[in-house]
């Protein structure tokens, strides 16, 4: 018994309590069966959620890395990019616009055009566009839903496990 899934352990035990049910099989044979399967299901389900903590425990050391590396990242592209002003402005201290080495070159270019907005305000209507967003107040909805009917939605409940 211990080899099948729990899907088809738990098919199994429905199937013996139906058969309880219509007097197919003595009550003293069925109940000896279901208390056996009840167990094996139960030490199933112990198993399943032992290894969905462990799961989780993987994620919550997964997230964790990904924040340091995250951070990492981040000190590291600052550190890059100070290190490119630092150079730029001595290179630029020094009056040197270029710098040749057998490994690198060096060189000090204009970046493409920028636009800046000094005072909006002064800009003309042809160059201002309009951007509306609309979306769903769901707080608002369920607080209604309370006491109202609104059209185009509904509240449900799912279920979901609680290992602890």
């Amino acid at each position: 018994m211990s080899s099948f899934s729990l899907y088809e352990m738990v098919e199994e035990f429905q199937d013996a309590a139906n058969a309880m049910e219509n007097y197919e099989i003595p009550e003293d044979v069925i109940r000896d069966t279901l208390e056996g399967m009840s167990m094996a299901i139960r030490d199933k389900a112990v198993n399943v959620s032992a290894f969905i903590k462990s799961v989780d425990s993987d994620v919550a050391q997964i997230d964790k890395e990904i924040d340091r590396l995250t951070d990492r990242l981040r000190m590291m592209k600052s550190r890059n990019d100070w290190l490119k002003n630092y150079l730029l402005t001595n290179l630029q201290a020094a009056g040197l616009t270029e710098v040749k080495t057998a490994l690198h070159s060096i060189k000090i270019v204009n970046n493409p055009p920028s636009l800046v907005v000094d005072n909006q305000s002064m800009i003309p209507e042809r160059f201002m566009k309009s951007v509306t967003t609309i979306s769903v107040d769901k707080s608002a909805i369920k607080k209604a839903l309370k006491t109202e009917i609104v059209p185009g939605c509904h509240i449900e409940i799912g279920k979901r496990l609680n290992i602890k």
